[in-house]
């Protein structure tokens, strides 16, 4: 037999690549072994809490590996991991965490090792809590703490560190979602997360257990009825560790915060003012604090010299701007970069010049604290472009409110003392930059491509998981893992669209022409009038324009009160007096439209935008004049009687849907009509009206067909949605809006947003459908805005519960002139009118029954 050479090959390929079981695997490379050696150290001076020397370990790691070709991806990727944490710890530089989380995520793989993914998780919570996004960073480091339970790593440095920062977020998200017992219940479960924190570093003999200490302390200021424990609570910190160079848990920083939360300033000025003396503070957050309270102690007592030292010291340690407020041009904002650190900082400087301009009237210090105010809210605006809808709220909460106050304090008082158009238009920048941010930049972006509409289903799925995890502050492993990559879907689509912006975006940010009070007044016509209201923390704006005069004026404080009387009395119907309705109702007219009653006389439409404090509130149903002689309520004179009114959450929204609020003349409008079954009596019959009045390709869903399957599946068919449903609109928790469909089948208004709906009228024959959770700043999230975010330009709501008889009444009057001239505004007006004056039903001339729907 000839040799066959070919039959040798197999074994010559297993020579060379090791085909046989037995061989055994290699071993680390001795490149491998040394980064090994040097994340050790790194490791061990981190549980020690040796923060200083850790970063500097890190840091020379990190130049050594990034010459290296070859290393071991978890390896490189744990090295990131740790500077990522460590850059959180010190402080100062938060676009480093975001890089080397980034780092690291690029190098793991979904088989990584336990250990490895909850680390990489805690990186991800850090990342969110520079963003603000706390029920993230809560979801986030339960995930981590789940991967590590049931294991020895659950005794570890890393299972505290997400036990501490999940407790730090959930007590941010009871602060600012949550009020009374229900606020204090959840508080409560943070207190026993950090003690298990406090228990566990006790236990491994951890110096971290002062960091859970620090937290424990600051949580017991939200419970006063324990402040007789304060002082025991600190001498159990002083017994824990090394005074002389803690990280964690100084005594004194703590009794400055007690204090400032108390309202004792000088108390809180003295601890604060030992705390930074004393010791060399590592954690900058830490100084940050101190500053902000020896900042505000120093404004109040009028030492405005020290205010501004101390600031302009902080802005130096964070590398915000070259030298300060007082040395920029006349004509110059302040060069500086945007992280929000540097923001907060630029607003106390804005807020700073405004006290003393308001001591001394010096017009230079209301120059600058507009410049830099102004300057200050484009960072701020400009922060949002990637973020999700929490990010943007929780940002509000802790910085928007404040930065918004400045702005228009100080663009008021600008055109205060000189009413030029220049000065006119810093106000109404100033009142739009701070309404509906959101609703805005959906607008903006309104693509109808995948990415636009693939952003809205993550945004929505995303939200209601998060509405999931809160009731009980827990999900399964499964659960946890979809959400995050939920999220992570939702930051790579995000970064993408931002990378390549189409134009109107780009023409948007560059020039926004929407906030130009020019532009503006030229798209009214010569019935119109624009009204905007905004509000500061003690006082509210308002801002008139039609086509020829612009007038901003104060509202009287007291129009808070009165507002909340006149929105309670509609919507209960309580059964007040003809004589006493009309002094309130007449009481805010003059507040509201009396500033500009004059100008007024000569028109018949009105665009309100109204602030936070004005939202529930029914212009229509104010009164012109006193009535002597009236003896019921449709003898009354009220705003109805002159005007048409459309409400606008902003005029940028306004001018954003223009566009989208077209006729169709190619045709009847198709309609799709959902009715409830517990409604058929009163509001079957409209339904069934508009189905045979337009005799297009119109469904009416009822009984068993009216579901939220077949709102979701069916909505995208037509021109014009109209839900004769129940509802539900809570100002008390965010997100909690329903749609009721049946008894048992209800739509969440997060849902309502991922839909991209083709129609350009929403009906919504449903109760309280246009209240919901308000936030100054970012207006109302009802209903009304969810269908605006799924893409409406139009929206009928109520902003109260209305009897069915009177909704189908009104409601079947207004579409017989709808349907006639296309006037959304118009054909309403003329419905509430024949209500009001009782030609409808002789008992509807209450405005209960016409005030509380709205058009817009």
């Amino acid at each position: 037999m000839k040799p066959r050479p070919w039959l040798l090959l197999p074994l010559l390929v297993c020579a060379l690549y090791g085909c046989f079981a037995d061989r055994p695997p290699a071993g680390p490379s001795p490149t491998d072994l040394r980064v090994s050696d040097s994340l050790a150290a790194i490791r061990t001076a981190y549980r020690d809490l040796q923060l200083p020397e850790a970063l500097t370990l890190g840091r020379r790691l990190r130049t050594t590996i990034d010459t290296l070709d070859q290393l071991a991806d978890p390896l490189r990727a744990e090295t990131y991991q740790y500077l990522a944490l460590l850059h959180f710890e010190r402080g100062v530089h938060p676009d480093s965490v975001a890089r080397y989380t980034g780092m690291a995520e690029a190098l793991l793989t979904d088989d990584a090792p336990n250990v490895l993914r909850a680390r990489q998780l805690l990186c991800r919570a850090q990342v969110r809590h520079d963003n603000r996004e706390w029920l993230e960073v809560d979801m986030t480091t339960r995930l981590g703490q789940l991967l590590l339970e049931g294991t020895v790593l659950r005794d570890t440095v890393l299972y505290g560190q997400l036990l501490l920062l999940q407790g730090f977020a959930r007590k941010k998200y009871a602060d600012f979602y949550l009020e009374g017992g229900e606020k204090r219940h959840v508080l409560e479960g943070v207190e026993q997360i950090f003690r298990q924190a406090l228990r566990l570093y006790r236990e491994m003999g951890s110096p971290r257990e002062r960091q859970a200490w620090d937290e424990l302390v600051i949580l017991q200021t939200r419970f006063p009825d324990r402040d007789v424990n304060f002082a025991a609570t600190i001498d159990s910190l002083r017994a824990v560790g090394d005074l002389d160079k803690p990280v964690y848990g100084y005594p004194e920083r703590l009794y400055g915060y007690w204090h400032h939360h108390r309202d004792r300033p000088d108390s809180a000025r003295v601890a604060y003012r030992r705390f930074v003396e004393y010791y060399p503070v590592y954690v900058q957050q830490y100084v940050n604090e101190a500053n902000y309270i020896l900042w505000s102690e120093a404004v109040s007592s009028g030492d405005y010299t020290a205010a501004f030292d101390l600031l302009v010291d902080e802005m130096g340690d964070l590398g915000c701007c070259v030298g300060d407020s007082r040395t920029f041009g006349p004509a110059d904002p302040p060069a500086c970069p945007q992280p929000l650190s540097c923001i907060y900082l630029m607003v106390a400087q804005a807020r700073t010049h405004l006290l003393r301009y308001e001591q001394v009237a010096d017009p230079e210090d209301l120059r600058l604290a507009y410049a830099l105010s102004r300057h200050a809210l484009a960072g701020y605006e400009g922060s949002f472009s990637t973020l999700q809808e929490e990010a943007v709220l929780n940002k509000i909460f802790e910085i928007g409110r404040r930065l918004l106050d400045i702005s228009l304090e100080a663009s008021f008082a600008v055109a205060e003392r000189d009413p030029s158009p220049e000065h006119l238009q810093q106000v109404f920048e100033a009142i739009e930059r701070g309404k509906s941010f959101l609703l805005t930049r959906d607008a903006v972006t309104a693509r109808q491509d995948e990415t636009r509409d693939a952003l809205r289903q993550l945004q929505a799925s995303i939200t209601l998981a998060g509405r999931e995890y809160v009731r009980r502050f827990d999900l399964p492993v499964a659960d946890l893992e979809r959400y995050q990559q939920l999220t992570l879907e939702h930051q790579t689509l995000e970064r993408r669209r931002s990378a390549q912006p189409d134009p109107l975006t780009v023409a948007a940010a560059v020039n926004d022409s929407a906030l130009r009070l020019p532009a503006a007044r030229a798209k009214l016509d010569a019935n119109q009038a624009l009204l905007e209201y905004a509000n500061t923390a003690g006082a509210t704006f308002g801002l008139y324009a039609d086509r020829d005069t612009t007038i901003v004026f104060r509202v009287d404080p007291s129009h808070r009160a009165l507002s909340d009387s006149l929105a309670r009395w509609l919507a209960d119907r309580t059964p007040v007096a003809v004589t006493a309705y009309d002094s309130l109702a007449h009481a805010l007219y003059r507040q509201l439209l009396g500033p500009v009653a004059e100008q007024l006389a000569h028109r018949s439409s009105l665009l309100v935008a109204p602030s936070a404090t004005l939202n529930d509130l029914p212009f229509s149903a104010l009164t012109t004049t006193r009535s002597a002689t009236a003896r019921q309520f449709s003898d009354l004179h009220y705003v109805l009687d002159e005007f048409s009114i459309r409400y606008l959450p902003s005029w940028r929204v306004e001018e954003r849907y223009r566009a989208a609020r077209t006729v169709r003349t190619d045709g009847p409008p198709a309609i799709g009509v959902w009715t409830n079954p517990d409604l058929n009596a009163y509001l079957k019959p409209l339904g069934d009206y508009l189905i045979d009045r337009t005799r297009a390709a119109n469904d009416h869903f009822t009984d068993r067909k009216c579901t939220t399957a077949t709102l979701t599946d069916r909505s995208t068919k037509y021109d014009i949605l109209h839900l004769s449903v129940h509802a539900r609109g809570n100002p008390t928790r965010l997100y909690d809006n329903y749609l009721y469909l049946g008894r048992r089948d209800s739509l969440n208004g997060v849902t309502i947003t991922g839909l991209n709906l083709p129609a350009r009228l929403v009906v919504l024959a449903a109760c309280s459908t246009g209240r919901g959770y308000a936030s100054r700043g970012e207006g109302t999230l009802s209903l009304r805005r969810s269908f605006h975010l799924a893409g409406v330009p139009d929206v009928v709501c109520s902003l109260y519960d209305i009897p069915a008889p009177a909704t189908a009444g009104l409601l079947r009057s207004f579409y017989d002139r709808y349907f006639n001239d296309g006037s959304l505004t118009g054909s309403l007006t003329e419905a509430q009118r024949d209500c009001r004056h009782q030609r409808l039903d002789p008992r509807w001339g209450h405005p209960h029954y016409w005030a509380g729907i709205i058009a817009g």
